[in-house]
């Protein structure tokens, strides 16, 4: 009798369906630490520029950074202009002072969510090419629009109230289109709503966001609990955006 050294087509199409059992049962895992990955990845982030806002303020007498740049193009992402030096990144700088707008480390490592995918870049720009792409951080307009050239609109954050639970700066909306200026902009002032009319606040890490505090510090917050109203009549408002109550 000779051996049997071979598998049946029956036996090879079990072992390809237990196979495709085992893979389906551990995806969901697998996906759930990636996406958790993702999330540390991002808290890791926001601590750099936690702590780049923090030393930036310190060298600015108490002053804040601002969303918008402060010439006629109005671009979103000045305040990552700003705080770049801080997190290591420095040369090639424009006239001012200031690394370029079309450096491309504006819009990757600590400038970039690990989340943010660049799925989502295409669906807010239509390309995943810009070098003016959202890169899934913000700034909070309310802590700051934009710093006119001869007349500067900067706030101190010795004018915040309760500044360690208010946000500065963090993970910004993942769908649809915005403009130019919602970018790398948190728009507080209106409502949740999906899908965009309003720049807004995302859900990717688990349900909520990473957001940079006033005293430096990072902190999860659940989508709906970061969008609460401050209190009656103030439903326009997010709780931890606005700067002054």
């Amino acid at each position: 009798m000779k051996n049997r050294n071979s598998f049946t087509l029956i036996e090879l199409l079990v072992v390809i369906a237990i196979i495709a059992i085992l893979a389906a049962m551990l995806l969901p895992a697998l996906n759930k630490a990636r996406a958790r990955s993702k999330a540390i990845a991002c808290t890791a982030n926001c601590k750099q520029l936690g702590t780049a806002l923090i030393s930036y303020t310190m060298d600015k007498a108490g002053y804040l950074t601002v969303s918008l740049s402060p010439d006629s193009t109005a671009r979103s992402g000045f305040w990552s202009r700003e705080l770049a030096p801080y997190v290591g990144i420095t040369g090639n700088l424009d006239a001012v002072g200031l690394v370029k707008y079309s450096d491309s480390r504006l819009v990757s490592g600590v400038f970039r969510c690990p989340s943010y995918t660049d799925e989502m870049i295409v669906a807010a720009t239509g390309t995943a090419d810009s070098i003016y792409c959202a890169i899934g951080y913000g700034w909070n307009q309310q802590m700051g629009a934009r710093d006119h050239t001869n007349s500067p609109f900067r706030m101190k954050i010795q004018k915040v109230r309760h500044p360690s639970r208010k946000v500065m700066l963090g993970d910004t909306t993942d769908w649809f289109k915005s403009t130019s200026n919602a970018l790398r902009t948190i728009y507080p002032e209106s409502t949740y709503s999906e899908p965009y009319p309003n720049p807004c606040i995302g859900n990717r890490h688990s349900g909520g966001v990473n957001m940079v505090l006033g005293d430096g510090h990072v902190e999860w917050f659940q989508q709906s609990v970061l969008r609460a109203a401050p209190g009656p009549g103030m439903d326009q408002k997010w709780r931890f955006m606005p700067a002054m109550n």
